[in-house]
């Protein structure tokens, strides 16, 4: 019986993650703790030799718990160092604790291996053709995210924990990634700006569909950029308002988005850099 029971340790483990406390238990890039999915997994741009051995402490500000803002943008791109930025890190400090991946839970129950078990033996999505596309890395890695739906939308965060409402802030219903990015009245106008047809945006399934197929012809590829650029800026959009900082309409969005597709369809012959952070120059102009 144990040996039976021992086959699924790694199972558990797989879809285990950290949640910080002092930092001192988690190292960077082998443990996972931003994800379920430790960061030396994650496809996107590291600079690995700085941040080998490095512990999670070592991201934290001297003498505080807070997170030292300086060391975060000298080792990560934009992206990940907002993700990180907005991991809490407790007061109090106290050890790292160890929790299954999709809640706060310490202790593993038996319907949760079930429900990974069946996942790893019953056909799954297959989204390797994202990185077979030619997207942009950024492109492509938002893009996973949204296949994968591993956004970190409200509903998300509040099952972490988080001490958040789980509802969409403009429509009042469960803020999941099909929501926000394609249900949400907000999204809606700003596809409709954007000049989409419905059947593009019409809920996620669809969405990865259509960008499938569009990225394998060379007529339709321009096309699925800007879709996926749409979708980020709408992302883009949504933190602006949950979090306070400046916001764009639905019009302005879309605008982004089309100067966007365009800035990386013709940075694409160029050479990339660890430090890119997915905000071309043309941006940058717009947003001041």
């Amino acid at each position: 019986m144990w040996r039976e029971i021992g086959r699924y340790l790694p199972t558990v483990s797989a879809n285990t993650r950290w949640i910080v406390g002092d930092g001192r238990s988690i190292d960077v890039t082998a443990d996972p703790w931003v994800d379920t999915v430790p960061l030396r997994c994650w496809p996107t741009m590291i600079d690995a030799a700085a941040v080998e051995g490095l512990r999670v402490f070592d991201l934290l500000a001297r003498g505080e718990l807070v997170w030292d803002d300086a060391r975060l943008r000298q080792l990560f791109g934009g992206y990940l160092t907002e993700r990180i930025r907005s991991l809490p890190v407790p007061g109090c400090g106290g050890p790292d604790v160890r929790v299954w991946g999709t809640s706060c839970r310490s202790r593993v129950q038996l319907g949760d291996l079930t429900g990974v078990i069946q996942q790893e033996h019953g056909p799954g999505q297959d989204y390797t053709w994202i990185w077979r596309s030619g997207l942009h890395p950024k492109a492509a890695l938002f893009l996973w995210k949204v296949a994968w739906d591993r956004l970190p939308t409200r509903a998300a965060l509040s099952r972490r924990g988080w001490e958040i409402p789980a509802e969409c802030g403009t429509c009042s219903v469960e803020e999941s990634v099909d929501h926000v990015l394609f249900k949400c009245m907000w999204a809606r106008l700003a596809w409709l700006w954007a000049g989409f047809l419905p059947e593009v945006w019409r809920g996620r399934p669809q969405f990865l569909q259509m960008m499938q197929q569009w990225l394998v012809r060379p007529r339709t590829c321009q096309e699925a950029i800007r879709a996926t650029c749409t979708a980020h800026q709408i992302w883009l959009a949504r933190n602006a308002r949950t979090f306070g900082e400046r916001r764009v309409s639905p019009r302005f969005v879309a605008e982004l988005a089309r100067v966007q597709a365009l800035e990386i369809r013709s940075s694409s012959d160029g050479p990339l850099i660890a430090r890119d952070t997915w905000v071309p120059s043309l941006l940058r102009q717009l947003l001041r």
